[in-house]
Parts: structure tokens; sequence; C-alpha cells
């Protein structure tokens, strides 16, 4: 706490007087302080000097903040403290001094917590954390709109609090923290399709995985869950297998008499739950919709291997457990269409 009382011209003179202004967070409450301060100076003759050394300490926090990867970031909450070198980064935003002042980048917190990497084509996203409206939220951007100054202004629609004003501040922020953290922000292979990636990974029902694509399989992807016995499953699959695969397996859905279809791999997990690599479940969004075809979506690939979004799709028929099993629609001849 600043003692206004006891301040002489010498006063200005010492570096603990700005310390304390800089250590307030609050930037209103900072601002009022420099003001008071400046008419004491004004009034005692040490206005120039207060000017020089408000300006000079400035300059030092901010030299400061920049070597060897400077501050970190003070938010509250779960998400880990990242080097911000010079910025200034906390619960009332991210700012950073300049030989002109403040420079306010965004006025709420705002982080990268993962850096993806599409397993398709090798682009790269970043998974951006931010706190507005006293939640915190997490949307999936592309590192070409975070890079630039004129696409990132889309994030406004997200609710974030970028302008063609901040615009600038804000990217190198996210520019300067995503290289400063190579080491902590951790990369994770994304996809935007579903199916195999390779031998050993399937999606959705690999959790290492992260859909990255928004459109219309991100319902797909939303609706997966683990639902059933995976002992009970695997009986009557094999039942189905020995009488005949397609018409059989529908015939066996249709009478109840699957127990839940599962959404992870194949196996019976720990608690029990069926782990199918050919089925998706959702619960039904109401209580009056069929048990039968509750949920449908289409897939179609071209020969370049883009979606399409019709003819070979899934076919989604309720379980007794009120679960939705999806698998590969059956062709004229019983043979499924579309499947891996």
């Amino acid at each position: 706490m600043i003692d206004y009382k006891h301040l002489t011209r010498e006063s200005f003179l010492k570096e603990e007087i700005y310390e304390q202004v800089w250590a307030i967070p609050d930037p209103m409450e900072q601002a009022a302080v420099i003001c008071t301060l400046s008419d004491l100076a004004k009034e005692l003759g040490a206005k120039q000097h207060f000017d020089r050394m408000l300006r000079a300490s400035k300059k030092l926090r901010q030299a400061y903040g920049q070597a060897a990867g400077g501050g970190y970031t003070e938010f509250s909450g779960d998400y880990p403290k990242l080097r911000c070198g010079g910025w200034i980064a906390d619960d009332s935003g991210i700012r950073i001094l300049t030989n002109l002042g403040e420079k306010l980048a965004c006025s709420h917190p705002i982080l990268p917590t993962a850096v993806l990497v599409n397993a398709q084509t090798g682009y790269m996203k970043v998974v951006l954390a931010y706190r507005i409206r006293q939640r915190w939220r997490e949307i999936i951007a592309d590192m070409e709109t975070v890079s630039s100054n004129n696409k990132i202004v889309a994030l406004s629609r997200y609710g974030i609090r970028v302008s063609s004003e901040n615009a600038r501040a804000l990217v190198q922020y996210l520019t300067d923290v995503i290289g400063m953290n190579e080491k902590q922000i951790p990369e994770r292979m994304s996809t935007g399709k579903l199916g195999w990636l390779d031998r050993t990974t399937f999606v959705p029902y690999d959790e290492s995985v992260i859909f990255d694509n928004d459109d219309a399989l991100s319902g797909a992807w939303k609706a997966v869950r683990s639902h059933g016995s995976c002992a009970r499953w695997l009986e009557l699959v094999r039942a189905g297998a020995v009488a005949g695969a397609g018409a059989r397996w529908l015939e066996l859905v249709r009478a109840g008499a699957v127990a839940g279809a599962g959404a992870r791999r194949p196996g019976e997990r720990a608690d029990g739950a069926c782990a199918v690599p050919c089925g998706l479940v959702r619960q039904p969004a109401a209580a009056n919709l069929p048990r039968a075809a509750v949920y449908r979506q289409h897939l179609r690939q071209d020969r370049d291997g883009k979606d399409r979004g019709a003819d070979a799709g899934l076919l989604g028929v309720g379980g007794p457990c009120g679960g939705t099993i999806l698998h590969p629609r059956q062709g004229e001849r019983g043979r499924a269409r579309g499947a891996a």
C-alpha cells in the first residue's frame, strides 16, 4: 500500500513505488493510483521525474518478462500455467506494456491447450480454452485462423472478444504462447472422418483421436457411448454368424435380443460394457420415437475419398435397452455396403 502522506520529491526517484503500482491486479485501480501519484508529483515539482521513471519501469518490466520465456499465465481454473513472455495474462484479460502504454489483446482469459494434427491431411489446428460469462469453454480453430489478423476475427462468433482493433495483438499473444510452450502444450491426433485410420485405430471408438470436423458427421460422433453387455453381444453375433449374416442380424436386433451395442474397441471393458467396432450408439431423442430406425446417418465417399452424404449409409435400429445400434446398411443381395 502506497503511503501518500509521506511521499517526498525524492520518493519518485525510487524503484519501490513503481513496483507497488505494477503489482496492483485491477487495471482500474492501477490507473487511479497512477493518476493520484501524478497529481502529487506535480504538487511536489517532480512531475517530469515521475513520468520518466514510470516509462522506464514499464520498459524494464517488459524486458524482464520477455527474457528466457518471462512470465506465466495466471488464470484461475484447472488449466496449467504456460510461459507467456512479456504478456500479462490473468483473469482480467491479456495485455502487454509498450512504449505507447498498455496494449490490450483480449479482455478475458484465453489460452491454447492442445495442438491437433489431422491424420489424413497433416494440417494443424489448435484447441483454445477461454472464459466468458463466468464459464470456461473450448473450441477447435484452424492454425491458419489464429495466425491471421483478418481471419481471427471470425472467432467472435464463439463469444471471443476479438475485433479489428485488437486482432493483431491477440494473434501475437497466441503465436508467442504456442511457440514458447512446445513441450507443455500436448500434440494430439485428429480426424474429420469415421472409420479405420490404421490397423489399430478405429474412429470414433479410439479415445486418443479427436474429431475436428464440424459438419454432418459431428452428430454421429457425439452420439457414441458405451452401453449393454459385451458378453451378450458376442453371444448373439456368433449366433448370427452361424445362421448367416445380413437378414439374420436384423431379425435378432428387431426381436429385441441384442442387449446393447458398444462404442469402443472389441472386447469387454472392466465395467462389462459392450465394445464393438461396427456400431454407433445414441439414446433416442424422444420417448415416443419408434424403437427401429431411430437414427440414420448417410455416408458416401467418392473415389477421391470425400464425404458426399448419401446412399451407402448407417441404419439405426433400436435396442431393448433404449440405445440405437448403427451398422452398415444391407444391399439388395444381403451384402453390407459401406463397410470397412
